[in-house]
């Protein structure tokens, strides 16, 4: 087996079909749910058949006699029969460290160093060339929808300005200097969400699930790719992605709040999110100075707008 290294036209024709994880919110409440985890989910898509050799394009319409990626053009079914849209797009010994046996062990260390062993791989295969570049920029445009497009390191500040460097892969068109073979990502990716997908019925994401009725015992249990129950939804308040309120009935109430984190919103908040209300907070933002060698927090108000849930 030979792993090819995709370069040129033929890699960004497919990166083009490779995807990480599809977050979606179907229903917004629910009372009485069940939060499932897929166990390593990526590793378990890795035992897959994997495309490696050259890439050879082809004319071929028949999938049945092709094994690789295609441009198609999809008909979904309605909203009726296809609920939660399933395809993405753009607009065992004690020396071998292993997932289960970390966290039986509730070793956050090894589990960590598991994880890292699982998925590192994959993600090398998968990696791109990023164009870095510095700027100066006013301490009020980090919260600007722009800078949230990218990766942004905070390298010095001011009182009013800071220079700060931005990692950005658009419009790159260096030559590759890296060994990856995109191809490899993109299959395990697409396995992965082939596994998931199955299971989505009120929220989700690449790796979790959250339904209105257990799982039969057949789906759940401590191999690559079964499920584990996470916690039992008493209440739970979807309101897009990565933006959910969870209370398990137990006195533990779990909130996910990516971009302003969860520390700022309450129960409430999401009440009123779900009402269609705004709802104003203070994000804390750490900013590290190089320079100097300090790291201060800044406080930036945020103001999160009444969100359509139609």
């Amino acid at each position: 087996m030979s792993i090819p290294v995709i370069s040129g036209i033929v890699e960004k024709d497919i990166r083009k079909g490779y995807y990480g994880g599809v977050v979606q919110v179907v229903q917004h409440k629910i009372n009485d749910g069940y939060y499932y985890d897929m166990n390593s989910q990526y590793p378990k898509a890795m035992l897959n058949d994997m495309p490696t050799g050259k890439p050879i394009f082809t004319t071929e319409t028949n999938l049945d006699n092709i094994f690789g990626f295609v441009y198609a053009h999809i008909t979904a079914p309605d909203d009726n029969i296809l609920k939660v849209p399933i395809l993405p797009y753009r607009n065992d010994n004690d020396t071998t460290i292993s997932q289960p046996r970390a966290e039986e062990n509730n070793d956050s260390a090894q589990r960590l160093i598991a994880k890292l062993i699982l998925n590192s791989l994959y993600g090398k295969m998968g990696q791109n060339n990023i164009d870095d570049y510095t700027k100066i920029i006013g301490i009020d445009q980090l919260n600007e929808p722009s800078m949230k497009i990218h990766d942004t390191d905070i390298l010095m500040t001011g009182d009013t300005r800071c220079l700060v460097k931005i990692e950005s892969s658009e419009n790159f068109d260096k030559s590759r200097s890296l060994q990856s073979s995109v191809s490899i990502a993109a299959a395990i990716t697409g396995y992965a969400r082939i596994a998931i997908n199955k299971f989505k019925n009120i929220s989700g994401n690449n790796y979790s699930v959250v339904l209105e009725k257990p799982l039969e015992s057949k789906y759940v249990g401590k191999e690559l790719g079964q499920m584990k129950l996470e916690y039992f939804v008493k209440e739970g308040i979807f309101i897009k992605p990565k933006l959910y309120y969870i209370n398990n009935g137990d006195g533990m109430e779990i909130i996910k709040a990516k971009g302003v984190g969860k520390n700022g919103l309450t129960y409430n908040d999401f009440i009123k999110l779900l009402n269609g209300e705004s709802v104003d907070i203070i994000k804390q933002m750490f900013i590290r100075n190089n320079r100097d060698g300090y790291v201060k927090t800044l406080g930036l108000e945020v103001l999160m707008n009444q969100l359509n849930l139609i």
